[in-house]
């Protein structure tokens, strides 16, 4: 594996200028898969009404239960345990996602491994608001999903997917505060090289996320693109959502970031270019209520309440 790195100056986001990929078959899509941000379609929309949503082919969409929201309910930070890095961990569980769409098109994004058979990456990545890409639909799930382990690389290894879940707050609203989902895979990718864990801190004293330092390693879409690895700070932090400075570039959308000083959790995923000056890239925070619905949906009971310690990463 070749891994470039790119040395920033003062901790400012990486920009890469790309072009997309051409047309081939089946076609790329025109649309940059990294979407600006826009508001969401109701602004009256309840977070009352927000659920986590699961899809597959066979059962299509199913709407799964509420998740406690009280933030004092529930521990302020993800319990976890590190353990032994494996060789060229982390950025051996960085993927690569090409999805179908109805039209027949597709797009790429990146995602990270979080369980042997499981991985985080955005909402926009399985669910789309793009008509062109929804054959004249307001919206569409993804029709077909690909990952891919060491893309184009020596012992290349790929997986379709058997389910997805992201939240109804993206699937309903297109609101970017949701704008996450898993991916449970057809094979155990993770088996050959490992995986990260993901989590939340709720940082009630502002002391962590303004300091921590992260990376992300991802695939950007440019033909023969290796995989590229940012590391920086955010530069403001909100409940839902981090920023960092600079623009991000196609194919990267989904790629999990992860604190470098704490154990390499995943703490939020890249979502969205904001159109402010200076131009920011948007990177959905994962908050315990999608902490929760993301660890009991890998463990097989959505609407499992139980707040069971979380042990990520390898099997005995």
């Amino acid at each position: 594996m070749i891994l470039v790195i790119f040395t920033l100056p003062n901790s400012a986001a990486w920009a890469l200028n790309s072009q997309l990929p051409e047309s081939g078959q089946p076609a790329r899509s025109a649309e940059p898969q990294i979407p600006n941000w826009e508001p969401p379609l109701d602004p009256n929309y309840s977070m009352w009404e927000n659920v986590p949503v699961t899809y597959d082919p066979h059962n299509g969409a199913v709407k799964q239960g509420r998740f406690p929201e009280c933030k004092t309910c529930l521990p302020d930070e993800t319990d976890y345990n590190k353990p032994e890095n494996p060789p060229g961990w982390p950025e051996t569980a960085t993927v690569k996602v090409i999805t179908q769409w109805p039209s027949g098109d597709e797009t790429e994004c990146s995602g990270m491994l979080v369980d042997s058979a499981v991985i985080v990456t955005a909402g926009h990545c399985v669910f789309s608001f793009k008509p062109a890409l929804c054959e004249g639909e307001s919206s569409c799930w993804c029709s077909d999903l690909q990952v891919f382990l060491k893309y184009q690389q020596e012992g290349e290894q790929q997986s379709g997917y058997t389910q997805l879940l992201s939240w109804t707050a993206w699937t309903e609203n297109r609101d970017f505060r949701y704008d996450l989902a898993g991916v449970k895979l057809e094979h155990p990718l993770g088996n050959a090289v490992g995986w990260l864990g993901f989590g939340y801190n709720n940082d009630k004293q502002g002391q962590f996320f303004p300091t921590a330092g992260f990376e992300y390693t991802s695939y950007p879409a440019d033909p023969g693109s290796e995989i590229t690895q940012w590391s920086g700070n955010f530069t403001t932090i909100e409940e839902h959502h981090f920023f960092s400075d600079g623009l991000s570039a196609y194919g990267q959308g989904g790629a999990g970031a992860h604190s470098n000083e704490n154990s390499h959790i995943i703490f939020s995923v890249l979502s969205h270019l904001t159109v402010d000056t200076p131009s920011q890239t948007g990177h959905t925070r994962i908050t315990p209520d999608k902490f929760y619905a993301l660890r009991d949906w890998i463990q097989g009971s959505i609407k499992d309440k139980n707040f069971m310690i979380f042990m990520p990463y390898f099997k005995d």
